[in-house]
This record gives structure tokens, C-alpha cells and sequence, in this order.
């Protein structure tokens, strides 16, 4: 008996893997979670579950051209500040090393 209810568990979890899959996927091919231009496009939806999603147009990018970060998620949205402050301070390094 006891087996029978682990498999069954298993199973339902799996469902439950594959309905978030498809939710994520919905989400992402919404046009109303995604803002500005196709090719600086924004991604923004709290029901999709991953942090970095794959961008409209894959080639399109600066420093990752195959994601862009979910901004509804504090993942998404820390690793985004933390690139961009990054690109500050290199930006900073870079101008201090040509200036002296």
C-alpha cells in the first residue's frame, strides 16, 4: 500500500512540474509581461517562475544575448542590479585608468 501512494506522489509532483512549465511558457509568450521594444524588451510576471527567461529575439543582446532577467522575482531583479552596478564600477575603473 505504502508503495502505491510514493508512486502517485511522484506522479503529482511530476504533473505539477509540468503544469508550471506550461504556466511559465503562457507567461512568457504574453505580450503584456514584457515591455519596451522587442529588441531592449522588459520581462515582468510574477506567476512565471524563473529568475532569467530567454529574450524575444535571442541574438539581441549586450552582455547576455540569450536572457533577460524576470523583474517580478528579487532573484531576477539582484542579479540585474548587481550586472548593472558592475558595469557602473568598470565603466568608473575604466575612466579613472584613462583620465590619470
Amino acid at each position: 500500500m505504502q508503495k502505491l501512494s510514493m508512486t502517485l506522489d511522484v506522479k503529482v509532483e511530476g504533473d505539477e512540474i509540468m503544469a508550471q512549465k506550461e504556466i511559465n511558457m503562457s507567461e512568457w509568450e504574453n505580450p503584456e509581461n514584457w515591455g519596451g521594444p522587442k529588441w531592449l524588451s522588459v520581462y515582468f510576471s510574477k506567476k512565471d517562475t524563473r529568475w532569467w527567461v530567454p529574450k524575444q529575439i535571442p541574438w539581441m543582446g549586450l552582455w547576455c544575448p540569450k536572457a533577460t532577467p524576470n523583474l517580478a522575482h528579487i532573484g531576477g531583479l539582484v542579479s540585474f542590479l548587481l550586472i548593472m552596478l558592475a558595469l557602473l564600477c568598470l565603466a568608473f575603473v575604466m575612466g579613472r585608468i584613462t583620465v590619470g
